[in-house]
C-alpha cells in the first residue's frame, strides 16, 4: 500500500479539506460540514483526484507534495498572524498621526508612515474578502470593513470587484484589475492612481446587477466617508484630514495597484481561462515576500485563494520541484514591464527567466533571485 492510500485508509478526526471555491473551483480549506461529499475521490490507482470525477485535470498532482493532513490549506478558527497585521496597521496609523500632529516628526515622515500603515491595512482586508482571515464570517466582516476605512475603500465593493478579477483574470473586457494594466507605458502611473476610481465607475455600470444589500452599503459607506471628510474641514481639521487619511491613502492605492495588480499579471495578455497557471507570476524573493506580504507567490494565491497570505510561500516550496518536473518547455524572458526597469534602475540581480509547465499540466514559474 502506497502513502496516498495510507493516509486514505486513516480514519480522519478532521474536517474535510479538499472541497471547491464557489468562484473558480480551486481546491480550498473548507469548514466541516457534517456532509461526507467532502472527501477526495479515487482514482482507479487509489491515488485522490483532488477535483469532481469527470473533470479533466488542469493542474498539478498537488496531493502527491501536500500530505492531506498537513494543514496548510484549511483555514484556522482565527488566523492570528493576519489579525496581528491588522491590529499593527492601525497602531502604526494612530502613531503616525499622533507624531505628526505632535511636532515629534515632521510632515513627510508622518504621511509617508501613514500610507505604509494603509498599505499594510490591505491585506487583512484581502484576506477576508476570501473569508482565509478566520472561519467566522463575521469577524472576516468587522476585520475587512475597518481594514477598508484606512484606505476609504468600501469592502462590499472591494470583495466583490476582487472575486471577479480571480474569475476573469486578464480578460480585458471582464476583469476590473486590468485598468492598470492596459494602455501606454507612460500612461500607466495614471491608471495605477486611479484604479479604485475605476471601481466606483464600474460599481455604477453593474450597480442593479449586484444584490442589493451590497450596494446599498456601499453607497452607505462612501457617504460616510465623504460626510466625515465635510465635517473635518467643517471644523477647521481639514488640512489633517488631507494630510493623514486622503493623502496616505491615495499613496497606497497607488502602490498597491502596481505591486498587486500590475506586476503579477504582466503581461496581462493570458487570460485565466486560456491558462490559469500563466495568467499569474510566482517570484521566488524571500525578500519581496515579506514586503509585499506574500504576493510574490501571486500565482499560489490565484490557485489557493482560501490558503492565508503568510503560507504562500510554504505550499509554494512544497509544489515547486513537482512544477518543474511538469514543466514541458521554457520561454524567453518576457519584455520588461516598464521602460525604467529595461533601463536597470529597478532591475533584478539577473535577468528573470520564465518556465512555462504544458497548459494542460503545469504552472508558470518566475524565478527572479
Amino acid at each position: 500500500m502506497n502513502n496516498d492510500e495510507n493516509r486514505l485508509s486513516r480514519p480522519s478526526g478532521r474536517p474535510a479539506v479538499w472541497s471547491f471555491t464557489r468562484s473558480n473551483d480551486e481546491i480550498c480549506p473548507s469548514r466541516p460540514s457534517g456532509r461526507p461529499s467532502g472527501r477526495p475521490s479515487v482514482r482507479p490507482s487509489g491515488r485522490p483526484s483532488g477535483r469532481p470525477s469527470g473533470r479533466p485535470s488542469g493542474r498539478p498532482a498537488l496531493w502527491s507534495v501536500l500530505p492531506l493532513d498537513s494543514g496548510l490549506l484549511q483555514t484556522r478558527t482565527i488566523e492570528w498572524p493576519t489579525v496581528a497585521l491588522f491590529a499593527g496597521s492601525y497602531a502604526l496609523w494612530v502613531t503616525a498621526v499622533y507624531a505628526g500632529i505632535a511636532g515629534s516628526v515632521s510632515t513627510v515622515p508622518a504621511v509617508l508612515a501613514a500610507a505604509v500603515a494603509a498599505y499594510a491595512a490591505f491585506t487583512p482586508m484581502h484576506e477576508a474578502s476570501h473569508r482565509s482571515l478566520a472561519r467566522s464570517a463575521l469577524l472576516n466582516g468587522v476585520i475587512g470593513r475597518l481594514s477598508g476605512l484606512l484606505l476609504g475603500a468600501p469592502f462590499l465593493a472591494v470583495r466583490h470587484f476582487h472575486l471577479e478579477h480571480h474569475k476573469h483574470t486578464n480578460d480585458a473586457d471582464r476583469d476590473p484589475d486590468y485598468w492598470s494594466g492596459r494602455g501606454p507605458w507612460y500612461l500607466l502611473p495614471l491608471r495605477w492612481a486611479t484604479q479604485d476610481l475605476h471601481y466606483y465607475y464600474l460599481f455604477l455600470r453593474s450597480y442593479h446587477a449586484q444584490k442589493r444589500a451590497e450596494r446599498l452599503e456601499t453607497v452607505a459607506s462612501l457617504a460616510a466617508m465623504l460626510a466625515l471628510v465635510a465635517l473635518a474641514f467643517g471644523l477647521g481639521y481639514g488640512e489633517l484630514a488631507l494630510l493623514y487619511w486622503i493623502l496616505p491613502a491615495r499613496l497606497a492605492i497607488f502602490f498597491l495597484a502596481f505591486a498587486f495588480d500590475y506586476l503579477p499579471h504582466y503581461p496581462h495578455e493570458i487570460t485565466a481561462t486560456q491558462n490559469r497557471y500563466s495568467a499569474t507570476r510566482a517570484v521566488d524573493s524571500a525578500l519581496f515576500n515579506v514586503l509585499l506580504f506574500g504576493q510574490t507567490y501571486h500565482l499560489i494565491h490565484h490557485l489557493y485563494p482560501a490558503v492565508p497570505f503568510f503560507r504562500y510561500r510554504t505550499v509554494w516550496k512544497h509544489q515547486r520541484e513537482e512544477l518543474m518536473k511538469l514543466r514541458s518547455e521554457s520561454i524567453p524572458p518576457p519584455r520588461a514591464p516598464l521602460p525604467l526597469i529595461a533601463a536597470g534602475s529597478l532591475a533584478a540581480p539577473r535577468a528573470p527567466t520564465i518556465q512555462t509547465a504544458h497548459p494542460t499540466q503545469g504552472a508558470a514559474e518566475l524565478d527572479v533571485i
